[in-house]
């Protein structure tokens, strides 16, 4: 009797110790210490990121005005950066900045565009970027008449081409011979020259392409100790630098794994949920934002909704920010 009731004793007490660590594993009221603001913190020098306007010594421009923002590139030999923006009635456009972030012209897109570094190759021509802008839509030299050509003798052009794209029948206006006749398309620079030409062969040609330069890149934000921001040496050699001065921790999460069933098998990492102050350095001057309903992560990845660019050549930072379903982009520079 004596064992049984020992036994029984064992039990509950094992259950009530695996009560003891779910309540504090899940209660609101176990979580990390949160950080006070920094003595000289004042809310009201922080505006909200969506409402921010330049100020004295930084300038802010709204490129999501323009269009919702896409893919984005630094062309370095130039020091310049291309961005792709899309416009309510589902058309795009290729725009261009210089070093300092001046816009120096903008082209349109279309599914068949493709870059080459400073080259943008569309079916009927091309255009090539300068620091004055887009040159004028350039025709390629057609190669025999743009009569199709048999593929022995388009493998030998595609051997002396430094740089190639093809463009399949399927890709081309419906109207066109290439889509009629279903010819593929080889867009080829030969010795210099932008060539075009047509086969009838499905045979795939390897692409010879530029490589894309991305930006270099911050995503996580951690607490500073003062609201004094520390050089990023990525960011024009450490001119520009974007930290988080003060993180109002609202709402804590514990890190919880995929639900069952999930499609992506990723669950939530530790976090914060609250107001993010920010603030954007020059090493001269600064400005200051807050994000509503922003993160902070503890431990482990997650979605970041956050994210700095910038780029040894360009003497000026990005800063992507979601909002819901809103992707914006603002540019921070020197004034």
């Amino acid at each position: 009797m004596k064992i049984f009731i020992r036994i029984c004793l064992f039990i509950l007490g094992l259950i009530a110790l695996i009560f003891a660590a779910l309540f504090i594993y899940y209660s609101p009221f176990f979580h990390p210490r949160k950080t006070p603001a920094p003595a000289s913190f004042d809310a009201a020098d922080f505006p909200i990121l969506r409402n921010l306007t330049s100020n004295s010594a930084i300038e802010v421009v709204r490129i999501h005005d323009l269009g919702i923002p896409f893919d984005r590139y630094v062309l370095p030999q130039l020091a310049m950066m291309y961005t792709t923006l899309y416009t309510d009635d589902e058309q795009s456009f290729y725009i261009a900045f210089d070093k300092n972030g001046d816009e120096v012209g903008r082209i349109p897109n279309s599914q068949t565009s493709y870059p080459m570094g400073a080259t943008f190759l569309h079916t009927n021509g091309f255009h090539q970027l300068t620091k004055d802008g887009f040159g004028p839509l350039t025709p390629y030299v057609d190669l025999n008449n743009r009569q199709p050509l048999p593929i022995t003798d388009l493998k030998s052009l595609h051997q002396r081409a430094t740089l190639h794209r093809s463009i399949s029948s399927s890709d081309m206006e419906k109207n066109s011979v290439e889509a009629q006749q279903k010819l593929t398309t080889h867009l080829m620079l030969i010795d210099g020259t932008w060539t075009r030409a047509t086969t009838a062969s499905p045979e795939y040609l390897s692409w010879k392409t530029v490589p894309f330069f991305d930006f270099d890149k911050k995503f996580r934000f951690q607490l500073s100790e003062t609201a004094e921001p520390r050089p990023a040496k990525n960011f024009y050699n450490g001119k520009y630098d974007v930290q988080l001065t003060w993180f109002d921790q609202q709402e804590y999460f514990r890190k919880r794994g995929a639900p069952i069933g999930s499609p992506t098998g990723v669950g939530t990492p530790e976090h914060w949920r609250g107001i993010g102050y920010y603030t954007v350095s020059d090493g001269t001057g600064s400005i200051g934002f807050s994000a509503p309903y922003d993160m902070l992560h503890i431990s482990g990845s997650g979605r970041n909704l956050m994210m700095v660019e910038g780029h040894e050549t360009l003497n000026f930072i990005l800063i992507q920010r979601f909002e819901g379903n809103r992707k914006d982009l603002y540019l921070f520079r020197s004034k």
